[in-house]
């Protein structure tokens, strides 16, 4: 997910799946869904997964086309028919065909999207020399995005100083928009403080 409050144009994005942030060495956007954005370990992930069902498909495949066949060999014979399969195997393929038609949705990101990779050279690494305010400015940058990073996993105390450093664009480009929903999931998640944190801030 594209993040615009981040201030380092190459860190502006966080994982869809695990809420990473930033997405650091190789980042996959993918070609269908719009604003969507993985961590290599979840592509990684995500391609075991996609792997996994396509197998499990051509397993269920061949098993009926084998039990076809020995239904129509029994035929010739003279036999009865042979049940292809019993009910349970009927209502589990079902249930993975509607789970298949279910995924396929025009809003939902599938494992079978194509995506595309971008490298991400900059690292997450503090300064250690320099001037002093470029290293006070990276300081507060990567702190802003490890808050972020927790609001985004539920912390409602992290969600509320967020929306404090985005008010004031500390550490971070100022946007009052995004700032007020961090407010307003701060409160609801019985943050101790909305406001006034960046009172508190060095």
């Amino acid at each position: 997910m594209y993040e615009p409050s981040i201030r380092r144009k190459s860190l502006q994005y966080s994982c869809d799946i695990c809420g990473e942030i930033p997405i650091l060495r190789k980042r996959w956007c993918c070609d269908v869904c719009e604003d969507y954005d993985i961590c290599d370990n979840c592509h990684q992930t995500q391609k075991e997964r996609l792997l996994k069902k396509t197998n499990r498909k051509n397993k269920n495949n061949s098993s009926k086309d084998n039990t076809n066949n020995n239904n129509n060999n029994n035929k010739e014979k003279g036999g009865g028919d042979v049940a292809m399969m019993s009910d349970s195997d009927e209502e589990t393929d079902s249930e993975e065909e509607n789970s298949d038609e279910e995924d396929e949705g025009d809003d939902v990101h599938t494992d079978s999207h194509s995506m595309r990779a971008y490298a991400v050279n900059e690292t997450m690494e503090p300064l250690h020399s320099g001037k002093l305010s470029s290293v006070a400015e990276d300081a507060c940058c990567r702190w802003f995005m490890d808050a972020l990073k927790q609001a985004k996993r539920g912390d409602p105390n992290q969600a509320a100083l967020v929306s404090q450093m985005m008010l004031e664009g500390y550490g971070c480009n100022a946007d009052p928009k995004e700032a007020r929903y961090w407010a307003h999931v701060a409160r609801n998640a019985g943050a101790r403080r909305i406001e006034g944190v960046y009172d508190e801030l060095p």
